[in-house]
């Protein structure tokens, strides 16, 4: 029962979607270096969070975001630079 649920477990928001697979080899950063990475401060990643911008998962009591995601984030936000 339990490999059910953790198949079926995915993080996702509007643009994108991680499987269970994709999540296991998944290098994982803390809030500080997800600030670090997408060069925003706290407050702006937590409004990302809750808009469903970035995707994240709470791991030992404290908030992580998959690098994978993250970059991916990045990209997007740096393409609709470039067509603006």
């Amino acid at each position: 029962m339990k490999k059910k649920r953790q198949q079926k477990q995915t993080l996702q928001n509007a643009n994108l979607k991680i499987g269970a697979s994709q999540l296991k080899d998944e290098v994982w950063l803390t809030t500080e270096d997800a600030m670090e990475l997408l060069k925003v401060s706290r407050s702006t990643l937590y409004r990302m969070r809750k808009n469903k911008e970035v995707p994240w998962d709470k791991r030992r009591r404290s908030p992580m975001y998959p690098k994978y995601s993250l970059n991916k984030v990045l990209i997007t936000r740096a393409m609709r630079n470039v067509e603006e």
